[in-house]
């Protein structure tokens, strides 16, 4: 009978026991929701400590780390008998008990520092039910975990103020120490907090903070947890708070990495040591601030800049603003990440592109008014400096960023392709198809950001292969394991090596582009550079993008607001941040050759026609070409009298030399420019002077080109929508005849240029001779 009555006495205890006895639930005891986040700069310094997913700071520390300080003035604070109880203390339990009873309402816990981590873990209400699950929690955990170890988790939960959880973080914060060094007295004040983190607070109520500390240091001594003279030797102590500061540097860089930690794989970082140098850094915003007060004037309230270590990809300054805290000019704006257009940026990309597909550095491309069939109809490019300047080479071309000359070597190169290679040397904004940008593409007409601009020039600089940039060096999670990153992209190449060389040999060329920026630029340097401006339309933004063997750094000039710069371009906006901050990055760097030249042959050439110089040619430069695409013919822009001409035309002819120094012959295409810009009176003669009247030719009808569309508008007038004609021949050629659909219906005389009236439909167009030899045809519609 006694026996089962001591069963029925027992069995409520079975569940409880049962409950105490099971095994803490997976994660229980995981820092990772607690603990925030550092971000390190490359050398370990503190960029900034992330917010926790608590809204607060905190870095775990283990037992080990524990001084005997630290345990002594917590246990004083918060549970003096914590070593002989089992997770409840009964003696502080009667006491609230008797509180609460008479307050009606639970006002005093009577917690152990056990049941304070049990109501961290497992949070419940305060009522009288949720201290009794609280205290079965407690039990819980003191079979599962030895003493150590509670007081380990303690501390590296409990709040201490100022969005701040743990005593390491609390340590780091208010002392500026690690927590193994922290002496009594400073461990006395840390462990007042926790009691009231507000009420208590080191900074706002410092008053009542020295109150509580008495009180702890007084419980030291008559606990016996601390010697009456240690106690004594930590009241006397000063209590050396250090200020209270948000480590803040490099603030763009540490909002971009925080945002892109999950994409990386590192959503459970706790430590992440970036690629940061902390001494570019600082400087590379300097030179942005010191050239922006030049511009000030100029209507130029920002820039950004990205520079890079082209061997691994890291990135080494990040400055995605003039100042992050100035609202004034959208300051927290980042210039590196938003998405703007380029202008001539992308130039370099399409060039190497054409190097692969016949194009040399000497091939003579013609700078002139063209009307480019665009599959949303015509497209006339303009110069930014709205001139025309006839025969370029591909390397002045480049060099001096002539938009017209661009514009056919991608329509030669064809659109599709041009898109491509943008996208393979990691373009990656440029997600629409190639009729949404049609030809404007080679002009940056398409918006990518700073970003992937510096990580497609770092691929020019590695001959054609493109990489990942690399922000994050290595991170580890809150029990220190390094977690695994994923890069952005798989390395790639994007363009052939000789002709990505062919390209950083003319972005180096400061000769070569001297026509259009002068021989002391911002993009001369003391060391090999190669460099290559943007300008987008209406001058609101501008960059600059270049490398050396070792760096490359994009840099953008503007306004956040879109507001236009008055008349600033890349190489007088963008371009002088870009060489203080290449000279910067380049200190106490040994630059390596620049171009390399393995696989590539040099012929001496005409700088006019780009053929093979000859001895009527007044200078010869030396070009680089992939083997098998040099020139062989030699110059026939420059060369001698006829042996054959008539008395009257030999005079001419040596009148034409003596005016001109000699004689030069541009060529059929580039006749009408030739006249039109002064550089001669008849340029046609030239020909005839030397004996060349094949390149006469047939006539080729310039405009309107050949499946061109030209849209009538019903608010204008007819006649105020005439089609101009324009049709290149030799002035020998005598009056064109051009019929419409089988009809005479126009007459050209030198420089055979007219207008067709615009009627509706599709049309035939031909151009005849007096004798009415049929010299070009072209078809076009007229749509309203």
């Amino acid at each position: 009978m006694k026996r089962r009555y001591l069963f029925l006495l027992a069995a409520p205890l079975i569940p409880v026991l049962a409950f105490i006895a099971a095994p803490l639930p997976a994660g229980l005891l995981n820092y990772r929701s607690l603990s925030s986040v550092k971000i390190l700069d490359r050398d370990g310094n503190l960029l900034r400590e992330l917010r926790s997913a608590t809204d607060g700071r905190s870095t775990p520390l283990t037992a080990d780390e524990l001084n005997p300080e630290v345990r002594a003035a917590f246990l004083a604070a918060e549970d003096h008998r914590f070593r002989g109880h089992l997770g409840v203390s009964p003696i502080a339990m009667l006491r609230a008990a008797k509180q609460n009873l008479k307050a009606g309402h639970v006002v005093a816990g009577g917690s152990t520092i056990t049941q304070q981590l049990a109501r961290t873990l497992i949070p419940r209400p305060r009522t009288f039910l949720g201290k009794a699950q609280e205290a079965l929690w407690a039990m819980r955990l003191e079979a599962h975990l030895t003493k150590d170890e509670i007081l380990t988790q303690y501390l590296n939960r409990v709040p201490f103020g100022n969005n701040t959880f743990g005593l390491e973080a609390a340590a780091q914060l208010y002392f500026g120490s690690r927590a193994k060094h922290l002496s009594l007295g400073q461990a006395a004040m840390l462990a007042s907090i926790p009691r009231g983190p507000t009420a208590y607070d080191p900074y706002r109520r410092p008053g009542q903070l020295d109150q509580r500390r008495s009180w702890v240091l007084t419980r030291l001594e008559r606990t016996e947890l601390a010697t009456k003279e240690s106690v004594a030797s930590a009241r006397a102590e000063p209590t050396d708070l250090t200020a209270f500061t948000a480590a803040f540097r490099a603030p763009h860089f540490v909002e971009f990495v925080s945002a892109h930690l999950s994409d990386w794989g590192l959503a459970n970082a706790a430590v992440v040591q970036t690629s940061l140098d902390p001494r570019l850094q600082p400087q590379v915003e300097e030179q942005i601030a010191q050239e922006l007060g030049r511009l000030t004037e100029r209507r130029v309230s920002s820039a950004a800049s990205v520079v890079v270590d082209n061997e691994t990809g890291e990135i080494l300054a990040y400055a995605g603003s003039a100042d992050f805290f100035n609202a004034a000019i959208f300051g927290q704006n980042d210039g590196i990440q938003m998405h703007r257009q380029p202008g001539s940026a992308l130039k370099p990309f399409i060039y190497a592109q054409a190097f692969q597909r016949g194009y040399t550095p000497a091939t003579v491309i013609p700078d002139l008014d063209t009307a480019f069939n665009a599959p949303k109809g015509s497209y006339s490019p303009k110069n930014y400096d709205r001139r025309l300047h006839g025969p370029v080479r591909a390397r002045e071309a480049l060099a001096n960023s002539y938009n017209v000359p661009a514009v056919r070597v991608a329509d030669d190169v064809g659109l599709g392709n041009a898109l491509e290679v943008l996208r393979r040397a990691g373009f990656e904004s440029l997600k629409a198809g190639a009729e949404h940008y049609g030809l404007g593409l080679a002009l940056g007409n398409g918006e990518v950001s700073l970003w992937e601009a510096a990580r497609a020039y770092s691929g020019l600089a590695r001959g054609g292969v493109v990489r990942p940039l690399v922000p994050v060096l290595r991170a580890w999670d809150a029990d220190g394991h390094e977690l695994t990153l994923r890069r952005e992209l798989e390395p790639r190449r994007f363009a052939e090596r000789r002709a990505v060389a062919l390209v950083t040999h003319i972005l180096s060329d400061n000769a070569a582009r001297a026509r259009a920026f002068g021989i002391d630029n911002a993009l001369r340097l003391p060391f090999p550079a190669a460099a290559k401006t943007g300008t987008s339309k209406g001058y609101s933004d501008n960059w600059t993008v270049g490398f050396t063997r070792e760096r490359t750094v994009a840099v953008w000039a503007g306004n956040f607001d879109g507001t236009p710069m008055i008349q600033v371009s890349g190489i007088t906006g963008a371009g002088p941040i870009f060489k203080r901050v290449m000279t910067k990055a380049m200190k106490d760097v040994v630059p390596a050759p620049l171009v390399d030249r393995r696989g590539l042959s040099q012929v001496s050439i005409c700088p006019l026609s780009g053929h093979v110089a000859g001895p009527r040619c007044p200078a010869a430069m030396d070009e680089l070409f992939v083997p098998g695409t040099e020139p062989s013919r030699p110059c026939e822009m420059h060369g001698e009298l006829s042996a054959t001409l008539s008395p009257e035309l030999r005079q001419q002819c040596l009148q034409l030399a003596a005016s001109q120094g000699r004689l030069v012959d541009l060529g059929l295409d580039f006749y009408d420019w030739a006249k039109n810009e002064g550089v001669a009176r008849e340029p046609w003669l030239a020909a005839a002077c030397m004996g060349s009247a094949e390149r006469e030719g047939n006539a080729r009808v310039l405009n309107p080109v050949n499946g061109g569309e030209f849209l009538l508008l019903s608010d204008l007038p007819l006649a105020d929508q005439a089609i101009p004609v324009r049709v290149r021949a030799s002035a020998s050629a005598g009056p064109l005849a051009v019929w419409i659909d089988g009809q005479r219906t126009l007459e050209l005389q030198p420089p055979f240029t007219g207008h067709l009236p615009a009627t509706q439909g599709a049309h035939v167009m031909e151009v005849r001779d007096s004798s009415g030899a049929l010299l070009d045809t072209v078809k076009f519609v007229v749509r309203r």
